[in-house]
């Protein structure tokens, strides 16, 4: 269009200025309607899954002016208060809804499934430090860059002793990292001094309603960990995890290692990174406060999960 406006401005006679100024007129007010189209364009139907509890921000083009849903029981959308430019999209129930946001730009569907937030949360072990080991498994289908749980301590007369609402507590939850489908993470609780934990009457769970998972909906993950090779060993005071990408893209992920004197577990220490295609590199953490009770522990590499991702 720009080039046929130029092709007609050297057409155009000294003498015939004024309706070359029509002409252009009328060109430049066909112009908005081919950017107007190409914004619409944007605006494709897209099918998400959500798990119940959590909510989705829904960045779009122009001013938010309405929602609907289909179905509120399944799924909600407002506009969101703080940014006129934004939706919220929250996952009620299990079950499938049709979202839409409109703009003076066009209407952006979403097609929601919402299934169970199926975690298992167990506390696994009371560490010889006194604090409480977590085992974390995502049984969805779904992968998660980070995430957090909530959990309460009890002690053996069934007393709360540490609760993540913040009652005895330090935080009010404890975070996990680069959770894939079907694999598991590990946290370890504090637990307060001068206390005991009983794991038997200790519990936790996935709250998205409070605290909402991070992930990139509009990412697709491949799992990658069969492409990381590791390897661990004690340097000093320091565990030492090395990694090889053999994948050519980048990769982000988690390995952890778990700390044994014998049969006795002495605790679990999580190394989160990222590699460039090809890359190798080397994780150090300091473990003296076990070594000065246990110089002489063995390490075991466990739960390493890796991921690509593509937008």
């Amino acid at each position: 269009m720009e080039q046929q406006i130029g092709q007609l401005m050297k057409r155009i006679r000294p003498g015939r200025i004024l309706s070359g100024i029509l002409v252009l007129a009328l060109l430049a007010a066909l112009l908005p309607a081919r950017t107007q189209e190409a914004e619409a364009a944007r605006y494709k139907t897209q099918s998400v899954t959500l798990l119940v509890g959590e909510r989705l921000s829904v960045t779009v083009y122009e001013n938010v002016k309405g929602t609907s849903s289909g179905k509120k029981t399944v799924a909600t959308v407002k506009k969101d208060p703080d940014n006129s430019r934004k939706a919220i999209i929250t996952a009620k129930k299990t079950g499938k809804a049709t979202v839409k946001i409109r703009t003076a730009q066009g209407v952006a569907t979403y097609k929601i499934t919402v299934k169970k937030a199926a975690f298992t949360v167990k506390a696994a072990a009371v560490l010889p430090d006194g604090n409480v080991l977590y085992k974390i498994t995502n049984n969805t289908s779904l992968t998660f860059d980070s995430m957090d749980f909530v959990y309460t301590l009890r002690n053996p007369e069934n007393e709360v002793i540490n609760e993540s609402d913040g009652k005895g507590g330090y935080r009010e939850t404890s975070y996990i990292y680069n959770l894939q489908p079907k694999k598991t993470a590990y946290a370890t609780v504090y637990t307060p001094y001068g206390t005991t934990a009983d794991i038997s009457k200790c519990t936790g769970k996935v709250d998205f309603a409070k605290y909402p998972g991070s992930r990139s909906i509009s990412a697709s993950y491949t799992d990658r960990s069969k492409k990381v090779a590791t390897s661990v060993k004690l340097d000093g005071n320091e565990v030492a995890v090395k990694f090889k990408n053999k994948y050519s893209g980048r990769v982000s992920g988690i390995v952890y290692v778990k700390i044994y004197d014998g049969n006795t577990l002495l605790g679990v220490k999580s190394f989160s990174t990222y590699l460039d295609g090809s890359q190798s590199k080397t994780e150090r953490l300091s473990i003296s406060s076990i070594l000065m009770d246990h110089p002489n522990p063995t390490l075991k590499l466990d739960a390493a999960s890796f991921f690509s991702k593509q937008y």
